[in-house]
């Protein structure tokens, strides 16, 4: 193993939260493969996971940009189809802010 890959393998491991986010020391390098993707670009999934996780980490999951596609480890997947449901999303987040401003004395 070449000195790049052994360094970029540290990061891997640092960064990865264990068996997404369970703490499970075991995981399957394939679970970060998406579908019908080449083993040769695994060093590249796990560059994005990387980033994916760290996002996940810091927003609960709530703000996504790093998408690495349809694979096992792939836990949250950004909806991106809002066009067809705007009114029902305008309802909720209507039926929320109301919500909240009924909850919260200090609004």
């Amino acid at each position: 193993m070449s000195k790049k890959n052994v360094e970029e393998q540290i990061v891997w491991d640092r960064h990865l939260p264990r068996k997404y986010l369970d703490n499970e020391i075991v995981w399957n390098d394939n679970d970060f493969m998406p579908n019908n993707a080449k083993k040769e670009y695994l060093h590249v999934f796990q560059a994005c996971y990387v980033l994916y996780f760290r996002q996940i980490c810091e927003s609960d999951g709530f703000d996504i940009d790093i998408y690495p596609g349809v694979a096992k480890a792939a836990i949250y997947i950004p909806y991106l189809d809002f066009e067809k449901e705007a009114d029902m999303f305008m309802e909720l987040d209507n039926h929320v802010i109301h919500d909240y401003n009924n909850v919260e004395t200090n609004v």
